[in-house]
């Protein structure tokens, strides 16, 4: 295996020697440390490593709030700053890629459903359905979540 990439929001980077020093669990990187110890190369990425949207940020809020009265419940911003060609080369440099929040795990769901993402993408899901959700949200994300591990 090349790598395993972790996506993370922010602060895992700065907790890390302080895991490392045993003044904090390790509970928070969902298993990244313990597979670096046993071998495997690890990234940690988070949320300042994806590249920041530029002159589309208006863009990215208009499309937003359409899908947002459609119920769909998704980044779109967040898909935009993943889309760049750069930050999936390196996710591509990449075996498996963990999502650790809802919004990574969807995006990349995306990502990797338009065929843009070639690495496996793992979910560790919060729960991103529940049953009084909108019949499009549940088609929407079942198709999307079928491309996950």
């Amino acid at each position: 295996m090349k790598k395993i990439c972790f996506i993370f929001t922010n602060g895992r980077k700065a907790r890390r020697a302080a895991v490392e020093k045993k003044e904090s669990p390790p509970d928070f990187f969902y298993g990244a440390l313990e597979l670096q110890k046993k071998g495997y190369a690890v990234e940690i990425l988070e949320d300042d490593d994806i590249p920041q949207l530029g002159k589309s940020r208006l863009i990215a809020a208009v499309i937003q709030k359409l899908v947002n009265l459609l119920g769909i419940g998704l980044d779109i911003g967040l898909f935009l700053r993943m889309k760049n060609r750069s930050f999936l080369r390196r996710l591509d440099d990449c075996d498996a890629v963990i999502a650790t929040t809802n919004s990574y795990g969807m995006t990349l769901a995306i990502l990797k459903t338009a065929g843009k993402l070639k690495s496996r993408v793992i979910f560790f899901s919060m729960c991103p359905l529940f049953p009084n959700d909108g019949f499009l949200k549940m088609i929407v994300y079942k198709k999307l979540l079928k491309e996950l591990t």
